[in-house]
This record gives C-alpha cells, sequence and structure tokens, in this order.
C-alpha cells in the first residue's frame, strides 16, 4: 500500500490514531498466538491452515509443505534454497517484506521488484486490475526474480503465486507492524485502514490465495522478525 510520504496532500499526523488503538490490539484473543508454535516447527501447511480454520475463519485449502528448522525439514530446506529462483514475498504494511526482499537479493543474486514502485502511478493512482495482470505476466516470464509486495484490495496476486517456486509470507502481529508504521512514516489512512482489516480480511484472502495458486512452491510463514532472522541465516549458510 503507498506511503503518505509520496504524496504531500494525503492526510497526516496519525501518530495519535495509531497509538490509540496499539492497546486495544494488545488485547486480542491470545489463542492466536498458539498457531506460531505449529508453524514454526515445520509441520504440514495443511495442518497449520486447519488450525488458523479453528482460530480465526481462514480457507482450509492444502498448500504443500514447508521447511523448518532441523531435521529432514533443515535437509529439505537445504536443498530448496540452492534452488530458489522464483521468489513472492507478501503481508501486511509494514512487516518488514522490502528489506527481507534485498536481504535475499544480495544473498541470492536475484533481482529484486519493488511492486509498489511498478504499481503506483503518479499522484498515488492505482494500475487497473487488467493492465496490473498483464504487467505482472511479463514480470513472470523472466527465470529469476524476486517479487516484493501486497497490494490489498487492488492486487491480482495469483498472477505471481502460480509462477513461483517460493512463497513468503510475513504473518506478523497487527501491533508490530503499526509500531513499525508509526516509527518509519506519516502513513495515509487508507493505509491505516488496510492494516486494521488486514487479519479479518486480507490474511484469510492470501492464505487462501497460496492454497489454490501456489501447490507447487515451497511456503514459509514467518510469524516474528526471529523466523525472519532464522530463515535469512539459514539461505546465507546454504547458498553461499
Amino acid at each position: 500500500m503507498p506511503s503518505a510520504s509520496l504524496n504531500p496532500s494525503a492526510p497526516t499526523d496519525l501518530l495519535p490514531f495509531c497509538t490509540s488503538f496499539i492497546p486495544i490490539a494488545a488485547r486480542l484473543p491470545r489463542r492466536l498466538n498458539r498457531t506460531r508454535i505449529c508453524v514454526s516447527q515445520g509441520v504440514r501447511v495443511r495442518d497449520a491452515v486447519a488450525s488458523l480454520t479453528r482460530l480465526g475463519g481462514c480457507g482450509s485449502r492444502s498448500f504443500g509443505s514447508f521447511g523448518g528448522n532441523s531435521g529432514t525439514n533443515g535437509a529439505r530446506l537445504e536443498v530448496w534454497a540452492r534452488m530458489m529462483r522464483r521468489v513472492v514475498i507478501i503481508g501486511p504494511g509494514a512487516s518488514g517484506k522490502s528489506t527481507l526482499a534485498l536481504q535475499l537479493g544480495e544473498i541470492t543474486g536475484l533481482p529484486v521488484v519493488e511492486l509498489d514502485q511498478v504499481f503506483w502511478r503518479p499522484g498515488l493512482v492505482h494500475t487497473p486490475r487488467d493492465e496490473w495482470v498483464a504487467v505482472q505476466q511479463r514480470l513472470v516470464e523472466k527465470n529469476e526474480w524476486i517479487l516484493d509486495g501486497d497490494l490489498g484490495p487492488y492486487d491480482a496476486v495469483e498472477v505471481r503465486l502460480r509462477a513461483a517456486d517460493t512463497v513468503l509470507f510475513l504473518d506478523f502481529s497487527l501491533v508490530r507492524c503499526a509500531w513499525r508504521a508509526a516509527r518509519r512514516s506519516r502513513e495515509r489512512l487508507d493505509f491505516w485502514l488496510w492494516l486494521l482489516r488486514y487479519r479479518r480480511r486480507g490474511r484469510p484472502f492470501l492464505l487462501e490465495a497460496i492454497g489454490d495458486n501456489a501447490g507447487k512452491a515451497e511456503c514459509h510463514v514467518l510469524r516474528n522478525p526471529a523466523a525472519v532472522r532464522r530463515f535469512v541465516a539459514n539461505a546465507i549458510r546454504n547458498i553461499a
């Protein structure tokens, strides 16, 4: 989603708004945190999705499996890391998608495309959906890439998911993303609305889209910065 810093006429000074909802978000049901354990331990993604469905209501499609940090999953991660060529990174605003993309680009040598820079036209006008589909089709025709971005309700994420061999979903909490966003810049009102609605709307849609369109990809759900650091460390160790 766009940042207000790109548009001087956009609504600003939303920091008080942000800080007012953080205490409310902190009291969200703690039962959601239990799903972090099953994801971080490298279980089948279909089992993780089943847990997420019971706790939060999302699609129950099978994703395939993803690598863990040890044992058989660790061996699978090593093989996957050396074959990683077409990477999609998605997740809520301020989860660190662009930072992770740049890190992986340096490690792997793969070209990085920040989709925000391609999608948004001058004046923060969005690209119409049919044109956006065509643009993505041209991008994924290449043999190697890292595509970083989540365009929310404007997106056609299925195009790049179908072409990916690796999907990284930064499934960070509302509180963490809101805190990061408040610190980095003054965001537009539509950004905050998108972020607030993400877990109820955007997240279930993305999980279902991954299940429907990324059946051949290696899918990793990274729930916090520590999981991202472990993932990057594994990539460095197995690719270098």
